[in-house]
């Protein structure tokens, strides 16, 4: 539990509002949760049209073995 309180850094503050000192499994997994959310909320995932995307690979034509020819 040394790992969270290391990268929990400023936010530790707020857990130990929270929950207390001790820094308990079920605590720690509750509260993850809510900074998940928190964070998802305000970074949400970008919607691009169908249209709009490509497949970035390379050209199928440089995938062909170079020994057959069509």
């Amino acid at each position: 539990m040394g790992e969270f309180v290391d990268a929990m850094g400023a936010r530790m503050s707020e857990y130990e509002n929270l929950y207390g000192s001790r820094v308990l499994r079920k605590n720690v997994r509750a509260f993850l949760r809510k900074v998940h959310t928190e964070w998802r909320e305000s970074n949400a995932p970008l919607r691009v049209d169908e249209s709009v995307r490509t497949i970035e690979s390379f050209p199928w034509n440089l995938l062909r073995n170079p020994g057959i020819s069509t």
